[in-house]
C-alpha cells in the first residue's frame, strides 16, 4: 500500500484515539497529544523519515503492552472502545513498517 494512504489512515485513528482519551481517561501521553494535533495542521506530513520513527517509537511506548492507555481501554466496559484501540495498534505497525520500507531501514 502506498505510505500516504496508510500514514493518512494513521493520523486518522490517532486523533479519534486521542478524543476517546480526552473525554475518559486522567492522562493522554503528551507525544500522542503533539502528534494529534501535528497531523491535524498538516504540520506531521513535513517531517523526515527518520523523526517519523522516531515518534512512532514513542506512540508504541506510550500506548504498548503495560502502558496505562493500554490498561485504559483493556478496562473499557464497551467493545467499540476496545475494537478501535486494536485498529489504532493494528494501523501503528502498519505505518511503522511501511514507513521502514520507504526509507530502507528495518524495524523502524
Amino acid at each position: 500500500m502506498a505510505l500516504h494512504v496508510v500514514e493518512e489512515g494513521y493520523g486518522k485513528i490517532l486523533r479519534i484515539l486521542v478524543v476517546n482519551l480526552l473525554k475518559n481517561a486522567a492522562e493522554v501521553p503528551e507525544c500522542l497529544r503533539e502528534d494529534a494535533v501535528a497531523f491535524e495542521g498538516r504540520d506531521w506530513m513535513k517531517l523526515g523519515a527518520a523523526e517519523k520513527a522516531a515518534r512512532l517509537a514513542l506512540h508504541e511506548g506510550a500506548t504498548g503492552e503495560g502502558s496505562g492507555v493500554a490498561a485504559h481501554f483493556e478496562g473499557y466496559p464497551h467493545p467499540y472502545s476496545k475494537k478501535m484501540f486494536g485498529r489504532y495498534r493494528t494501523a501503528l505497525a502498519d505505518y511503522k513498517a511501511e514507513l521502514a520500507g520507504a526509507d530502507g531501514t528495518a524495524g523502524a
